[in-house]
């Protein structure tokens, strides 16, 4: 984990976003996050209690990321106001 990924999360923290460490996110409630895990970086608005509960064991799915913090280099969520769900991935850029 870098120095740039550590800064990019406490300045979201600072926007009102929670670290995925610190609490994890309501399953039944609509969530948006941003996440980096290997590389690259994971973003999208879902519910955690709409997602399949088998993919807690596979790696590279949102529930894995979310539950498993242990696995991500850093990652944030925050309650949603609503809109349309989905999920994106890029590359990380520092």
């Amino acid at each position: 984990m870098g120095y740039s990924e550590t800064l990019w999360r406490k300045r979201l923290e600072r926007k009102g976003w929670v670290s995925l460490r610190r609490a994890t996110p309501p399953g039944y409630r609509l969530i948006e996050f941003h996440l980096i895990w290997k590389g690259q970086l994971f973003s999208g608005r879902i519910a955690v209690n709409r997602l399949n509960a088998g993919d807690i064991s596979t790696p590279g799915t949102v529930l894995f990321l979310i539950r498993r913090t242990d696995q991500i280099t850093e990652g944030v969520w925050r309650l949603s106001a609503g809109g349309e769900t989905g999920i994106i991935r890029r590359p990380w850029q520092k």
